[in-house]
């Protein structure tokens, strides 16, 4: 009996402790302090509130139950995953079984030497306190997803007015209830935005100029597109010979219902494939330029206090995209799946900006998952698992400009892939978590990262500073 009311009156203090946290975000009279980043003799640093050196240590797709939960009233009565929950979606959705979860997944990650909550996490975890410490929280706005989601287009139409309306009134909706918070790190406005070709792996143009030609005729994007080619090839016959077309006029290229994939990978390394490559980076970078300026102003007006921490790139989309984003960002931000995080890491950081890596992962055979679908490195067993990724961050960790990192993810996907609903459809099946579908820890990935994270500041602390270039070949 005594430890029903045990129970009960932590779980009181838990929620009471939560709610004045949720209530606190609308105090506007209280002044706070923010996360910040600053570059101290060479090495860039996230500065906490309270003005002290740190790395942001975080873990993705923190759920406040390990499984899935039935949440009708919000997709209706299909089964989404909790990770989808963004802040704006509410408090009280949190039922009281899930506050108990809440706080161990909270208090792990704390114990593990953790100091974040990163995207598709559930955020009342950055709420809770323990032995002094609480974890930052950080937020995937998804800016351009949502635009090209609402209008069924495959790449957000920044030249449209209406993008820039969209996003002042998302941030607005979004980002403004959070803006005093001090314990909100920053917000990245997508993530992993289709910077083809090549994007991901991707073998075809499957970026920014090939969607915007398949837009419709009126679209300000197929316009833009179009006059963009006009500029590049001067002449319609011009392109024709070197696309193997028949369009004969710009205003033909301009309504035509479907225009088809142009190049390969492969065909656009050399000749009139190599040409078009180069148009396509050109043509990525005015799009860039629109699209970090837009979500710059968007996030900034809603909430001037906190980070702009990029787009979270899928890896290397570009140097132009890259310059676009490290002129209106505070951060770069980029998801980097690897054995040695190093040479990529190098190219971003030639931009004199911090660097957070969003996304990181490695995976193990001996999980018991298939693992045949999703990305980073496979490896055997879990202790090489964990070795790897110790080796990984203490090579990133090496670079002056990288201030974080992020794990993917908190808990393994499903053996059956995740998401499997008729609202989403994502096949992956990987050893990604720190904890299995059941709740146990994977005792030799948690115990390596407890030891490293304790020591990132020092190992970073020690960074031997060097002026890092691009190489001429990178510059593409």
């Amino acid at each position: 009996m005594m430890s029903k009311f045990t129970n009960l009156v932590s779980l009181v203090v838990i929620v009471t402790c939560l709610l004045v946290g949720a209530n606190s975000r609308k105090v506007e009279a209280v002044p706070v302090h923010f996360f910040r980043v600053a570059k101290v003799h060479g090495i860039w640093w996230v500065i906490n509130p309270q003005g002290k050196r740190m790395l942001v240590k975080g873990v993705e797709g923190v759920r406040i139950l390990p499984h899935i939960e039935r949440l009708e009233g919000v997709y209706g009565k299909e089964m989404i995953p909790t990770s989808l929950l963004m802040p704006w979606q509410g408090f009280h959705r949190c039922r009281p079984t899930s506050l108990l979860s809440l706080v161990i997944q909270a208090q792990r990650l704390l114990s593990w030497r953790f100091n974040n909550v990163g995207p598709f996490s559930d955020p009342q975890c950055a709420g809770v306190k323990f032995h002094g410490r609480q974890l930052s929280l950080s937020v995937v706005l998804n800016i351009g997803g949502d635009y090209a989601g609402s209008r069924n287009e495959s790449f957000p139409d920044v030249f449209n007015p209406n993008f820039a309306v969209f996003a002042d009134k998302l941030c607005q909706r979004r980002c403004t209830p959070w803006k005093n918070d001090p314990n909100l790190l920053g917000w990245f406005s997508d993530n992993e935005l289709a910077w083809g070709p090549g994007w991901a792996g991707s073998l075809t143009p499957d970026g920014p100029l090939w969607a915007y030609l398949n837009f419709p005729p009126e679209s300000f994007g197929r316009q833009a597109a179009v006059t963009f080619l006009r500029k590049c090839y001067g002449k319609i016959s011009a392109l024709d010979q070197k696309w193997h077309a028949k369009y004969k006029s710009w205003r033909a290229l301009a309504l035509v219902p479907h225009v088809p994939e142009l190049f390969t990978w492969s065909q656009m390394q050399t000749g009139a494939g190599a040409q078009y490559y180069k148009y396509d980076r050109m043509f990525n970078g005015m799009v860039a330029r629109r699209y970090s300026r837009v979500c710059r102003d968007a996030i900034k007006a809603a909430d001037p206090n906190h980070l702009y921490l990029g787009q979270k790139f899928p890896g290397w989309p570009g140097t132009l995209v890259v310059a676009a984003d490290a002129k209106y960002t505070d951060v770069i931000s980029v998801d980097l799946y690897a054995t040695d995080p190093t040479p990529l890491l190098k190219k971003f950081a030639a931009f004199g900006k911090p660097i957070i890596i969003a996304e990181f992962s490695f995976r193990a055979k001996d999980s018991g998952l298939p693992n045949t679908i999703g990305a980073g490195p496979l490896v055997n067993t879990q202790t090489q698992r964990a070795a790897d990724a110790v080796q990984y961050l203490r090579y990133a960790l090496a670079v002056p400009q990288v201030i974080g990192y992020v794990w993917w993810g908190y808990i393994d996907e499903p053996q059956w892939g995740r998401w499997p609903t008729p609202l989403y459809t994502n096949g992956e099946n990987s050893n990604y978590g720190l904890i299995r579908r059941n709740g146990t820890v994977y005792k030799r990935m948690t115990r390596a990262f407890t030891k490293f994270n304790a020591e990132a500041v020092s190992i970073h602390a020690h960074t031997s500073v060097k002026d890092i270039g691009v190489h001429p070949g990178d510059r593409q």
